[in-house]
Parts: C-alpha cells; structure tokens; sequence
C-alpha cells in the first residue's frame, strides 16, 4: 500500500505542535485526585493495543470489513487538573483474512494526537452508599492515522463519555496513606470519521469512508494506585455488526 505523504507530513507537524492542541479517545485521564507537586507529576506514561473492526465502504464497491492490530507508545501531559493533552505513535498488523505477504510494503504506522477535558464534576450526594463518588462528563477529541499493509487511513473522532469515578482507601499495593485505590467507569456517544484508501477486496488504492458515523464507547479504568492503572474500553457503532473496536491500556502516573 502506498503511503499517504500529505495525510503523515500533516500528522507530525500535529504532534510537533500538540501542547498548543487544546485523550487513544480510550481512557479517563486528568485524575482530580492526584498529587501534582512538580512538573513531573503532570506527566503519564504508557502503553495500548487496539484490535480495530470498521466496516467501510469503498467507493464503486461492496462494503469491507476493516481489521487492523494497533500498538502503540502513549505520553500525556496534564496541562491542568481538568485538561490533558496526549501524543502516541507504534504501528500496525493488518489481521484481515487476505494474504497480501505478496504485495506487503511493510510499511506500519500508527500515531496520533488528542485531548481530554473535564467539562463538569457532580459529587454525589444521594444514595449514602455512594457518596463520595463523582460523576463527571468529559469530551475527548482525537485525530490518528494509520498505515497498514492494505490499508491506509486517518480518523477524526470526538467522544462524549459520562464518567462515574469511585475512590477506595489503601490496599495492599498503597505505598502512603493518600495512595488510594479508584475505579473509573465510562459510557457515551462517539462521533468517528474514518477516510482512506485500501487494497481489501482485490482493490487497488480505493478510496472509502467508515460507514457509519456514530457510535458508542464504554470502559473501565482500575487505579491500583495513584501511579499505576490499567484499563479497557469497546467501540461499536451498529448493534447488528460484528465488526467493533476494542483496546486495553497501563499507565503509569508520575
């Protein structure tokens, strides 16, 4: 697959300039509840993969059904309590069923830029079992590109997820007694358009946009301490496709 030099040169002038941006769309992010004494404490450090499922539309052919492994190095930066900006780059394994170990370029990429905003935190206040708890509602916009064997695309998404956060005392791997155990779950609205080109099918260098435009995003985010968390999360965007989107992540939190 022939690699899309306007669409890649436009996403490293993006992470060049990603503190002036405004987070993988996956994840909470911006934890209120951490410390952030110095600089180094605004930082997160990690790592995600992402078994991609789209189903696209080619142009002037059948719909196709997209199936790419993504991986990646994640790096953000809380530039305030509610806001994170982020970067990440890795690369790709196409897992479509097609052979294309004749005509592979080898080429893999995988990067992009986003940011996570907390747009407003409710402290719940009713049932007693819950107070203590926070709900938050957060966007989340990200741009990413991808570049696999047969494909090669770029997404522009925006998630509107409401988040209910849950913060424990110490367990077993607290190491001061603000070290505290969290769990963060989210649900919400995803807007994902998804442009490429791709070689599925027998095509050659066809152009096709995702199918669908709206869709769902839910996750889970365990915080085994403040500084370690791992987490999950699932995109679909038709109750009736097989073809969904899901990733795990870990973190670590200076």
């Amino acid at each position: 697959m022939k690699t899309r030099h306007g669409q890649i040169a436009l996403l490293f002038t993006l992470l060049g300039c990603a503190s002036a941006f405004a987070a993988s769309v996956p994840g909470t992010l911006s934890t209120d509840y951490q410390g952030t004494a110095d600089w180094l404490k605004h930082v997160v450090v990690g790592i995600d993969g992402e078994q991609i499922g789209r189903t696209i539309e080619p142009d002037n052919a059948p719909d196709a059904a997209l199936k790419v492994y993504a991986y990646s190095v994640f790096v953000g930066y809380d530039i305030r309590p509610d806001i994170t900006i982020f970067g990440t780059i890795g690369g790709t394994d196409d897992q479509s069923d097609e052979d294309s170990s004749e005509d592979s370029s080898g080429s893999s990429l995988k990067a992009s830029v986003g940011a996570n905003f907390n747009l407003a935190r409710y402290n719940i206040r009713q049932p007693d079992i819950l107070v203590g708890d926070h709900l938050t509602i957060r966007l989340q916009p990200e741009l990413a590109m991808y570049n696999a064997d047969l494909s090669d695309w770029f997404t522009a998404s925006v998630a509107l997820p409401i988040t209910y956060e849950n913060i424990e005392g110490e367990t077993y791997f607290s190491m001061t007694p603000d070290d505290r155990f969290a769990f963060a779950f989210y649900a919400g609205p995803l807007f994902s358009y998804m442009r490429g080109e791709t070689d599925l099918g027998g095509l050659d260098g066809a152009d096709f946009e995702g199918k669908q435009l709206f869709g769902l995003l839910a996750g889970l985010d365990l915080y085994f301490t403040s500084y370690v968390s791992i987490g999950g999360h699932i995109e679909f965007f038709d109750a009736d496709d097989d073809n969904v989107t899901g990733g795990a992540d870990f973190r670590y939190h200076f």
